[in-house]
Order: structure tokens, then sequence, then C-alpha cells
């Protein structure tokens, strides 16, 4: 990639996806600028895992032997967020 003079590349929408935990399968269809805006704005997957962990605590059903956090994504793609 390009560098400044300083030798600073910048940063790619991929390589600020997986920064915030996105896997590489997730598809980026924006254009740079919208990307780089909304992976600045994104909340970090595994930040949102360790909440969800502490709610279920705090909601006293981690006596459960499984408890699977499901839901539907806004695109309708059904997801797990653990087991």
């Amino acid at each position: 990639g390009e560098v400044n003079k300083l030798f600073v590349r910048r940063m790619t929408p991929r390589e600020w996806a997986r920064l915030q935990g996105f896997p590489d399968s997730f598809r980026i269809v924006v254009s740079d600028v919208q990307a780089y805006k909304q992976f600045g704005n994104s909340v970090a997957i595994p930040v949102v895992k360790a909440v969800a962990k502490e709610v279920i605590k705090a909601l006293d059903l981690s006596k459960e032997s499984n408890v699977n956090v499901k839901f539907t994504d806004w695109q309708g793609k059904k997801l797990e967020l653990f087991t």
C-alpha cells in the first residue's frame, strides 16, 4: 500500500474490520469512506460477547448448562452469540 512521508500506511477497511473482531467472511458492501466511518462507530465483537456473558450472569441464567443467545441480524441472518 501507499505510505506517507513518515512511512505510515493507511489501514484498509478490511484491517479495521479485523481489529473490531469481524471475520474475514464479513462482506463490506459500502464505499471505503463509509466503511471507515461504520467501523469507527462500531463496538468490538469480543466486547459485546463479554458484556452479554455478564448480563447472563446478572440474570442468573448461568446455572443452565447450555445457555444459547440467539438472534437475527438486520439482514435476517440467524446468529448465535455463544453456547
